[in-house]
């Protein structure tokens, strides 16, 4: 299994996200992990390094303003996840040997939807993964 850090952004919103992946032939399925109120993606780390044990590839970032430790913290930026969410998923496909026909969305308490962030990525791109 191998980790990496990316520096994503949407509309100024930077957007670092951690990428689990496991090591070996692919396409492999993508998860993107959405961390909740006031938590990070590390807070989960040995979670989701096990999930890219299993042979998905785990992609989490960090919210920026609903993140533990963040200096602006609003509960409200959660209607920018989906959004957010989806440019993760459409940076990560170019990045890692991902199976764009398999992605799934899970996260913990007031995390973005995974349909949500795919509905979004089709809308504004007029492609998107299958999700």
């Amino acid at each position: 299994m191998a980790r990496r850090d990316y520096s994503f952004a949407r509309d100024g919103r930077a957007l670092p996200t951690q990428v689990w992946a496991p090591v070996g032939p692919g396409p492999h399925p993508l998860v993107l992990f959405s961390h909740g109120l006031r938590s990070r993606p590390g807070d989960y780390a040995s979670l989701l390094a096990s999930w890219a044990r299993a042979g998905f590839v785990v992609a989490a970032p960090r919210y920026p303003r609903t993140a533990l430790g963040t200096s602006s913290f609003n509960a409200y930026d959660l209607v920018n996840q989906p959004s957010d969410a989806s440019e993760v998923i459409t940076r990560v496909l170019e990045k890692e040997n991902v199976d764009a026909s398999r992605i799934a969305g899970p996260g913990t308490r007031a995390a973005a939807s995974p349909r949500p962030a795919c509905s979004a990525n089709t809308a504004t791109t007029g492609s998107g993964p299958a999700c």
